[in-house]
């Protein structure tokens, strides 16, 4: 929610991350009829402009709600679950928050 504000451009000032610089994570489908490539791009392109480290997981297949088994009772061709994708984005966000915690460093 809220990409095609952020990738079109906000009038908000990014003033507010401070020294601050967060790694972003995106996970997507490649299949998600939600996500516009063009918002994604522009979502990536902000971050990166404001400083962060952005990386992108682009799952091929995939749709959207990709994370939740529940989806596979959806009957809207736009949701599908995915057992790869969500195993493996669900291991980079682990990595991420590991990361940023700081809890792969040793006391």
């Amino acid at each position: 929610d809220g990409v095609e504000r952020l990738s079109l451009g906000s009038t908000e000032s990014n003033d507010g991350l401070g020294e601050s610089k967060p790694d972003v994570l995106i996970c997507t489908g490649d299949d998600d009829p939600f996500v516009k490539e063009q918002h994604l791009q522009g979502a990536m392109a902000m971050f990166t402009e404001v400083g962060c480290n952005c990386r992108v997981i682009s799952f091929e297949n995939t749709r959207h709600g990709f994370t939740n088994p529940a989806q596979d009772c959806n009957p809207s061709d736009a949701f599908a679950f995915d057992a790869h994708a969500y195993f493996e984005s669900f291991s980079a966000t682990r990595s991420l928050l590991r990361k940023a915690f700081e809890l792969d460093k040793e006391n």
